[in-house]
């Protein structure tokens, strides 16, 4: 069993929302996502959606200028 902890905050705010973040809990559920998929879906279908959604995550919570490789940075 998995449990989600979830804290209400602006979702405009990324600091609140950075504060909050489990990634254990994400990777469960993502896992768990693709698994679920993975029954009535592509395998490559699966695994673009996880690529767009893991995209999508790092691009908000990570912090870089553009055209320039080495400003990407991740909080710990």
């Amino acid at each position: 069993m998995t449990t989600v902890s979830r804290r209400f905050s602006d979702p405009n705010v990324k600091d609140e929302l950075i504060h909050g973040f489990d990634q254990e809990a994400a990777c469960v559920m993502m896992a768990r996502l693709g698994c679920l998929r993975s029954e009535t879906e592509e395998p490559i279908e699966v695994l673009k959606w996880m690529d767009r959604t893991l995209i999508r995550v790092v691009k908000t919570f990570s912090n870089f200028k553009p055209d320039s490789i080495s400003s990407f940075t991740l909080p710990k």
